[in-house]
């Protein structure tokens, strides 16, 4: 069990060094329909979304989450420069859902392209399909991996499956509903991935047990948010769920209104949230999320693999980039050299950097930290008095 924690701990590193190195590029716009579009709108858009998750659920075609995150990041990074006509939207969501599908599922579950044309009554033929899904694959520069929100959540639920809420698989359930229903929203956009993954996270445990804390040191630790910092993204997915997603989101509330979804998407939840339960968490000690790495010595007899060189920190309440030309606001990212953020003070405590004997900041590889909690764990680690007895022997 300790070797798997230690595992999970440079892992959290993993996830999320490798969102942050590609967020640049692989989030869409967040005002894309107001800049480039002409001839579709949001609810066009809503609509897309939920008729893919219909008529996949009609034919009886499997359409897991993480498929359908995909497709919606396709679509929405393809419609964040180009713009098409309503006629076109269709078509350009069948295209994104079978690129996700070749993307994310084993070749056995991959529909074949009848019979997505067959989904949309043979409005649209064979070569059409596959000649806008060659469209969006040179258009997005063959660049598909990227960690969606549900990415994300599936880690979190994992992590903090050991806590003593006593609905596990509703609890998952839940959060994946949420998660959906923000799909649909266009406004979450926004929102950073893991901060919509945390939020649903915390929405769910509140309406699964509404008189205790959502959130945990060990979410906290896992996560790297505070409760404070999901206030504003909690309030947006408490009132979409109140809402069930509006009139958009049948096919997702019909889903998940199955029993072999626990009837998560008929859940009462309170119209407010306590705001004591968006008090920052403190750190457990005992807890090995809380071990101070960055104490390593940069001498140490580890092997240091540096992956950055320039100075940031992991977690911020904001992020800004320029994205299709404008200056974009993408709320929960990373926010580099930003000296006055809540994020820079917890970032002493979360910190992967180290500095060199002349000064300068050096970024270590995530495995450099699994090895380091590895040999923590054993004691062997160059902090360590066993270590030192060994190393006079």
């Amino acid at each position: 069990m300790t070797l798997f924690l230690c595992y999970t701990f440079a892992l959290r590193y993993v996830s999320f060094s490798s969102y942050f190195r590609c967020m640049a590029v692989q989030r869409p716009s967040t005002d894309y329909m107001e800049t480039v579009q002409r001839d579709i709108n949001v609810e066009m858009r809503a609509s897309l979304i939920d008729g893919l998750l219909r008529a996949t659920e009609n034919k009886r075609i499997l359409l897991p989450p993480e498929t359908l995150c995909m497709a919606v990041n396709y679509i929405d990074r393809y419609l964040s420069s180009i713009s098409i006509n309503r006629q076109q939207l269709q078509l350009l969501g069948l295209a994104c859902m079978l690129i996700a599908y070749k993307h994310e599922s084993v070749k056995s579950a991959i529909p074949k392209v009848i019979v997505l044309c067959n989904i949309t009554g043979k409005t649209y033929h064979k070569a059409k399909i596959v000649q806008m899904e060659s469209a969006v694959l040179n258009h997005l520069d063959f660049e598909m991996s990227v960690p969606t929100a549900y990415y994300f959540l599936a880690q979190f639920i994992c992590a903090a499956k050991t806590s003593n809420h006593d609905h596990p698989l509703q609890w998952e359930c839940l959060s994946s509903y949420i998660l959906e229903l923000s799909l649909v929203e266009y406004s979450m956009l926004q929102y950073a991935q893991p901060l919509i993954a945390a939020s649903a996270a915390f929405l769910a445990r509140f309406i699964l047990s509404p008189l205790e804390k959502p959130w945990d040191s060990k979410l906290r630790g896992y996560t790297l948010y505070q409760p404070s910092d999901l206030v504003e993204c909690v309030m947006a997915l408490h009132r979409l769920y109140r809402t069930g997603g509006g009139p958009n989101s049948t096919a997702i509330r019909s889903k998940y209104g199955q029993s072999k979804y626990f009837f998560v998407a008929t859940r009462d939840c309170h119209a407010t949230i306590p705001d004591e339960f968006f008090q920052d968490v403190s750190s457990s000690s005992g807890s090995l999320f809380a071990l101070d790495l960055s104490a390593a010595s940069p001498d140490s007899h580890l092997d240091k693999m540096p992956v950055f060189n320039h100075t940031s920190t992991l977690v911020s309440t904001r992020f800004q980039a320029s994205q299709v030309g404008e200056e974009q606001s993408i709320k929960g990212e990373v926010a580099p050299g930003s000296g006055t953020s809540k994020g820079i003070k917890r970032a002493a405590e979360e910190s992967v950097e180290m500095e060199d004997c002349s000064g300068n900041r050096i970024f270590y590889h995530p495995c450099h930290y699994l090895k380091l909690a590895f040999l923590k764990c054993l004691g062997l680690d160059s902090s360590s008095e066993t270590f030192e007895q060994r190393k006079q022997r």
